[in-house]
């Protein structure tokens, strides 16, 4: 399954996220890719300001991959791979995820 550049953008996160898992089969792998909105360009003033002005918001959250992958903690996957936002690369961040077998 593949989530590009649609999780910051889900108004109800939790409800998609176990959706996505339990469409997938043990050992599928979700890919999940999105940015930090203007991650490198905003200070954080400028950053609280935009998201708390009067304007509809595009982003319902602004999760960078630390973020995200505790969305996932409740649900039966594991990291297997992770890109972060920093300095020396974008404001693009990823996940890969992988399906846990099922306990008996």
């Amino acid at each position: 399954v593949l989530l590009l550049h649609s999780y910051n953008h889900l108004p109800d996160l939790d409800v998609v996220l176990a959706r996505l898992v339990a469409a997938l089969r043990p050992g599928g792998t979700l890919l999940v890719a999105d940015d930090v909105a203007f991650g490198l360009v905003r200070s954080a003033e400028q950053a609280a300001r935009a998201e708390t002005g009067p304007g509809e918001l595009e982003h319902h959250r602004n999760h960078d991959a630390g973020q995200a992958v505790a969305s996932f903690d409740a649900l039966p996957v594991r990291v297997i791979g992770r890109r972060d936002v920093d300095s020396s690369s974008s404001n693009q961040w990823a996940l890969r995820l992988q399906r846990e077998a099922p306990r008996p």
